[in-house]
């Protein structure tokens, strides 16, 4: 009973909208998080004087959180490294289809 309630509910919220828009809930989720460029350096455990640089893309909310994710992330994919030092910065929004404006 309840899931013909909830397709019923979902049918008639989707009829309600004009033709190309979006449900107000996913603009504001978007608009929360943003996309950083993540950069690190990771230094080996074993003797110290191996350097690696590793960059990401990631999604998140703050520059901190996505250094979390990223950390995890490295540290996961390079067993034997320390992460030594990260910079993110944000990635601006696109200001058109054919890309990005930096």
């Amino acid at each position: 009973m309840k899931s013909i309630i909830s397709l019923l509910f979902a049918a008639l919220f989707m009829q309600a909208l004009p033709v190309g828009a979006q449900p107000t809930f996913a603009i504001i989720k978007e608009d929360r998080a943003a996309q950083y460029i993540v950069s690190g350096m990771l230094r080996s455990n074993a003797d110290g004087m191996v350097i690696k640089l590793v960059h990401g893309v990631e999604v998140a909310g703050s520059p901190d959180e996505a250094i979390g994710q990223f950390s995890r992330e490295a540290l996961d994919k390079y067993p034997g490294y320390a992460l030594i030092n990260t910079l993110a910065t944000p990635i601006p929004a696109r200001k058109s289809e054919c890309g990005i404006s930096i």
